[in-house]
């Protein structure tokens, strides 16, 4: 969690922002949007959903869990937006962001299994409900494909999509990750995210490389 926490936060502070706002000025408005859409979800579509201690043990009934659920494919709907949306912008920033997804699907997938584990008590639909988790993201990122293949997608649009990323972004690595990693009080734990912040920076250096070997 606190390597995602540094990741996330680095991209959208160091590339996805300052790429937006390039291209359009109005960006920052849906960055604030893109910020309180999941913090909108999180609160009425999935009032259960978020990390740490409550998520194992304050799993009441089936409907937090569905909402949770819900709420959580949305999120990695958005995932898989991101990525191509990054890609379209700059290969070496579709790189450090699909990276920086891998890394967080661990701790998506721990939590949404921890609560179907919690209510049903089964482990195939807690893989189930991990599983669903990963192709929402494909999903996204299929959508985001076919969107811009088959309609004209001006850069508008992706100073938008990235815009929306940005402040999911930092809504996960500052309101959901953060305070747990801190609640932990373990020094060697909380480094981790600036080890999170210093991988940002190797994949930014990995990805200008790529090319070039690729070449």
């Amino acid at each position: 969690m606190a390597l995602s926490a540094g990741i996330l936060f680095a991209i959208a502070i160091m590339d996805l922002i300052p790429e937006a706002l390039e291209i359009q000025e109005s960006s920052a408005l849906y960055i604030v949007i893109g910020f309180g859409l999941i913090f909108l979800f999180q609160q009425f579509l999935a009032p259960h959903f978020h990390f740490g201690e409550e998520t194992h043990k304050h799993s009441h009934s089936q409907s937090t869990t569905f909402s949770a659920l819900l709420g959580m494919l949305v999120h990695t709907f958005f995932d898989g937006v991101s990525i191509v949306a990054s890609f379209k912008i700059d290969e070496r920033i579709g790189f450090v962001v699909l990276i920086a997804v891998l890394i967080h699907k661990i701790p998506d997938g721990l939590t949404i299994s921890s609560i179907v584990f919690a209510n049903f008590e089964s482990k195939k639909k807690a893989i189930g409900a991990s599983f669903l988790l990963g192709l929402s993201t494909i999903t996204g990122a299929i959508a985001a494909v076919s969107l811009t293949q088959f309609f004209m997608v001006d850069s508008s649009i992706l100073a938008i999509a990235l815009s929306i990323t940005a402040g999911i972004f930092l809504y996960i690595s500052t309101v959901d990750l953060l305070p747990v990693v801190s609640a932990t009080e373990d020094r060697v734990v909380i480094l981790f995210f600036f080890v999170g912040i210093l991988l940002y920076f190797a994949l930014h250096w990995i990805g200008e490389l790529l090319p070039v070997y690729l070449h």
